[in-house]
């Protein structure tokens, strides 16, 4: 999937350069030109006469931090600067992404004391957000990242196992070389082991148990195997099948390997609005200390109307 529409969304507090980088890199791949919406902090009503003033003087700096980073990249496309007020910053940007077709938002991370999982901003748009959508932390750039991506070969219907083409082919996308690779995690988990290991109700020799669980495995890895070889990426994937759970397993396996970027998927069901963010996914997000890329579904409905 190649990024053509990117939309970078700045809080004008001069803090993510990093993350207008990693705009620019994708646009610059994409040989695309970059939006960027800049989120105007509200004035108290005591001020008010000050509103134009402010506005002006918040663009000037955040033009003069763009101008500073793209001379340093050397971009060639157009830039362009719209504000957007702050009251309602979710909406206003899920309605504008959706009246200008946007096929990929970039923003920094919301800043939190221990740098991990994400706060509301961010939260709300990752539910919400039709297309997807680039989270970014402070030192985790795009250009050299060590990229990761998750998947679940077990979905129950065709759009789960196209997001995990989609999501594989993605992060081939997102390589600095067309040589590179990254590393693809998959978790598997024999969910009745400790059932069938403590339960009186069905009697299973340790031998049958371990052939029980090596069944489990195999299944796992071969419907794995088939997105992969599907999305035809082999080439371009270390493959880490993992034993735990999920929400466990993939925070540990960013953190321990030093991962810059996670692509996943943060949708459990498709086409339905009210349910957007699955209780896997959920807990996976709130354990992140690396930048995200996260995607849904073809068919997802998003709850925001532009209008």
């Amino acid at each position: 999937m190649s990024f053509r529409n990117i939309v970078f969304v700045s809080t004008g507090l001069l803090n993510d350069q990093d993350a207008l980088k990693s705009a620019l890199t994708l646009a610059s791949r994409s040989n695309s030109n970059l939006s960027i919406i800049l989120l105007l902090p509200g004035l108290p009503d005591n001020l008010e006469q000050y509103a134009e003033q402010f506005m002006h003087g918040f663009i000037d700096e955040c033009q003069s931090m763009v101008d500073k980073v793209k001379s340093s990249m050397d971009f060639k496309g157009d830039i362009t600067i719209t504000t957007m007020d702050n009251k309602r910053p979710a909406l206003s940007i899920i309605k504008a992404i959706i009246r200008h077709k946007f096929d990929l938002v970039v923003k920094q991370v919301e800043a939190s004391s221990h740098n991990k999982g994400f706060k509301a901003l961010d939260m709300d748009l990752l539910r919400k957000c039709p297309c997807p959508l680039m989270l970014c932390r402070e030192k985790h750039q795009l250009t050299n990242a060590k990229l990761a991506v998750a998947i679940d070969p077990e979905s129950e219907d065709d759009a789960g196992n196209q997001l995990s083409q989609k999501l594989l082919t993605s992060t081939q996308d997102l390589l600095s070389t067309d040589s590179g690779r990254y590393e693809l995690i998959s978790c598997w988990d024999f969910t009745l082991e400790s059932s069938l290991n403590h339960g009186t109700w069905l009697s299973l020799s340790a031998q049958e148990l371990q052939a029980e669980k090596n069944n489990a495995q195999k299944n796992h890895f071969s419907k794995l195997k088939k997105i992969v070889d599907d999305a035809e990426q082999g080439d371009h994937a270390n493959i880490h099948h993992i034993e735990g759970l999920p929400f466990e397993a993939i925070p540990n396996f960013v953190a321990n390997e030093n991962i810059d970027l996670l692509v996943m998927g943060t949708v459990a069901r498709t086409g339905i609005a009210g349910f957007i963010i699955g209780n896997t996914a959920e807990n996976i997000l709130q354990s992140l200390e690396c930048s995200l890329l996260a995607m849904k579904p073809d068919g997802f409905v998003c709850p925001v109307d532009k209008d």
